[in-house]
Formats: C-alpha cells, sequence, structure tokens
C-alpha cells in the first residue's frame, strides 16, 4: 500500500486527501470531537508515515488504559467502515492518529508546548475547503502567516 513521509511543516497528499501539517502552540482544552484533527508534541510524530493500516498495527488511545489493537479501537468506537479506509499516522506499527477514530496517548500535549497540528481534508472536500475558509487554520487555530 501507500506509505508515506509525513511532511512536517506541509501537506502530504495521499490517494484519499490531503494531511496539512502546521506548527503552532498546543492551545488550552483542545475539543477532542473533530476526530479528522490532531495536535501533538512535534517530537512525538518524528519518523512518522501516513498510510493505510495494517494488520498488527496497535494504538494507545488518548486516556485509554493501555495499547490495543487498531481494529479493535474502531470497533469500541463504532467507527464506520468508510472512515476505516482513510489513512493513518504511525510510527512503525504504532497508530498516532487514526483519521476519522483519534488519537494516541502519545499525542497528549501540554498547553503552550510547541505542537504541530494536523488536519486531514478528504480529497472530495478540498475544493469546498478553499472556497468557505481559505485563512482558517486546522482544527479552528489561527495560524501566523506563512
Amino acid at each position: 500500500g501507500c506509505c508515506l513521509p509525513l511532511a512536517l511543516p506541509g501537506e502530504t497528499a495521499t490517494p484519499w486527501g490531503v494531511l496539512f501539517a502546521r506548527r503552532v502552540r498546543a492551545p488550552e482544552g483542545l475539543s477532542l470531537r473533530d476526530r479528522f484533527c490532531c495536535v501533538a508534541p512535534e517530537g512525538a510524530l518524528a519518523g512518522a508515515v501516513v498510510r493505510q493500516r495494517r494488520p498488527g498495527d496497535v494504538i494507545v488511545p488518548l486516556g485509554g488504559p493501555g495499547k490495543k489493537k487498531l481494529q479493535d479501537f474502531y470497533v469500541d468506537r463504532k467507527v464506520p467502515q468508510a472512515l476505516r479506509r482513510l489513512p493513518v499516522v504511525a510510527v512503525g506499527a504504532e497508530v498516532l492518529f487514526a483519521v476519522g477514530a483519534g488519537v494516541s496517548e502519545r499525542c497528549r500535549t501540554q498547553s503552550g508546548q510547541p505542537a504541530v497540528c494536523l488536519r486531514f481534508v478528504e480529497a472530495k472536500n478540498l475544493l469546498k475547503m478553499a472556497q468557505e475558509r481559505p485563512k482558517q487554520g486546522p482544527c479552528g487555530l489561527k495560524f501566523p502567516p506563512d
């Protein structure tokens, strides 16, 4: 399958859509309801790739009891099959961000900490996003000009 190095910062174009990565200061009280967005300490993403899920993938869910198989994570969260086809951000077999499902404990940040905001936009939504909010940052965060 497709396996691409995560561009930090930058854009990683995949067959499913684009993963936007921007350096930010970790916000206080970021909502985890947006399952297409992830804020992680920059160091946690070293060596990360964007790819499809694979047999043997594991995740340590944020706030969860410990490591579990990615498949079980999807089932526990009642993630629809359509979202399970979206990519993951992983280091080896450890998934840090399962797009459309959730994030790993390794993505926990402290307020004000240097971090990276990842925002996945499905291919079908890219044009709409560009027309609606050209200045809006991923996760609703305001970014300084490039």
